[in-house]
């Protein structure tokens, strides 16, 4: 009797347990919940092993805390004129040891942020090479006796962890001329692909897929679905017009508002996605698949794509650091260095971690007229003022999301020149895929022929 009344006691006990066990892990289950909204919770599953959560930053700003003039007289004890590249690290050397306080203050922001190095490659030159080397060099002596004793600059940027060679040397070489002239090349191909484009206002309508809400129309744009998604939200944006270079203001800031429309047309729909991207390539040697002038335009639901994700991570990095804006701090060291304009709410910066040739960096508050209409001035400075007609160009604009956005980016856009555009050559290689970025065009020399766009084109 008492084997059983011990056994019977025994199992109570287990249930007791059991319901206890049951109890608390409801209860847990209940605190979780309390700790954080199913929103939050979704998007830090979804960003493990990198930044879960970003902060509230301050809002960027494009107004220098100084002009440039004052940073030249103060930090560097040179004519804001007569800079160059191959400069920037004796620039800098000027810099670090001003006896002006605040030029200390400002030059431990940018000593966080970049690092630059110098480096010398010499090299002997065979008798038998030098006719070629001299031609190559257009039979300049002084670029010959460049060659022997060359100077490397390298740029990197701790926070977006990207590096950038320049070599001076490189950029002084001779353009060849073409066998065809380049803009003779883009009306032939121009005139050829006008006769069959199913992007064009004679054709789309039935050559084209359409968003499962219909298309998007105004007098100068129009969008169509991508046939071949690369997310789930992917259209193209298109002009009604077919040459790929003869645009004007009117017709990009129709385009671009047409674009927003239909960004803001799938948040309506589906509004877990909130990251917008905008990517447009001019003729098909930067990646265009058609000639005819169009963007792609796609939205993300847990974050931006790679390369504008980084710079995001970077910004909150920073921010975790110095409690400031990344963005509007980069912008001041530009404008330190005498690399940018400002127009309006935006600005635009010859960015010293440049990937390409000529790169300018865009930002603005937000993805207004102001913002579209300094993209307008450095790709006419481009294609009418550098004879530059081959680019890309990727825009990131704030968050769609409600209420104060977390680790909220400016409208941003970056752009750079893609060589020529007939060239057989591509102008990537195994450097710039998978180790750093080669720049052979001097950013003092881009942002001189911006300005001049900004203030003729303004």
């Amino acid at each position: 009797m008492q084997n059983t009344d011990w056994t019977m006691r025994r199992r109570n006990m287990g249930f007791v347990l059991f319901a206890i066990f049951v109890l608390c892990i409801f209860w847990m289950t209940v605190q979780s919940g309390k700790m954080c909204s199913s929103h939050i919770c979704a998007k830090e599953s979804k960003q493990k092993g990198a930044i879960s959560t970003f902060s509230v930053w301050p809002p960027f700003s494009n107004i220098p805390n100084q002009s440039h003039e004052w940073y030249a007289s103060h930090c560097f004890n040179r004519r804001p004129s007569n800079l160059s590249i191959s400069q920037l690290y004796s620039l800098l050397q000027e810099w670090k040891q001003s006896s002006n306080q605040r030029c200390r203050n400002f030059y431990s922001k940018f000593s966080d942020i970049y690092d630059v190095t110098t480096r010398s490659g010499d090299i002997v030159i065979p008798k038998e090479f030098a006719p070629r080397v001299r031609s190559w060099l257009g039979n300049k002596e002084e670029l010959f006796q460049e060659t022997k004793h060359q100077v490397i600059t390298i740029v990197y940027n701790r926070y977006a962890r990207e590096s950038t060679i320049y070599n001076p040397l490189r950029g002084k070489r001779p353009i060849r001329t073409p066998d065809t002239p380049e803009r003779a090349y883009v009306e032939k191909m121009s005139q050829e692909t006008e006769k069959n484009c199913d992007f064009c206002p004679k054709s789309y309508r039935t050559n084209t897929a359409e968003d499962v809400f219909g298309r998007i129309e105004s007098t100068h744009s129009y969008t169509a679905a991508n046939t071949f998604k690369y997310d789930g939200w992917h259209s193209l944006i298109m002009l009604k017009t077919h040459h790929p270079l003869n645009w004007s203001l009117e017709q990009i800031l129709d385009l671009f508002a047409t674009t927003i429309k239909w960004l803001d047309k799938v948040h309506s729909i589906d509004s877990q996605y909130i990251y917008p991207m905008i990517l447009w390539d001019v003729m098909t040697h930067s990646g265009a698949s058609q000639l005819h002038p169009h963007i792609h335009g796609s939205l993300g639901n847990d974050r931006y794509y790679g390369v504008v994700e980084n710079w995001r991570v970077a910004g909150e990095e920073y921010y975790r650091k110095h409690a400031s804006n990344y963005f509007t701090d980069i912008t001041e060291i530009h404008n330190a260095l005498g690399l940018s304009v400002t127009y309006g709410d935006a600005v635009a910066w010859a960015n010293i971690n440049s990937k390409k040739d000529t790169e300018m960096v865009i930002l603005g508050k937000a993805g207004n007229a102001d913002f579209i209409k300094l993209i307008y001035y450095v790709v006419r400075a481009y294609i009418d003022d550098m004879d530059l007609l081959c680019f890309s160009m990727a825009i990131a604009l704030p968050s769609l999301e409600n209420g104060q956005p977390r680790g909220d980016i400016p409208a941003m856009a970056r752009v750079a020149t893609r060589g020529s555009v007939s060239a057989i050559r591509s102008d990537v290689s195994s450097l710039e895929l998978y180790a750093g970025y080669n720049v052979s065009l001097d950013p003092y020399k881009v942002i001189a022929k911006i300005r001049a766009s900004v203030k003729k084109r303004g």
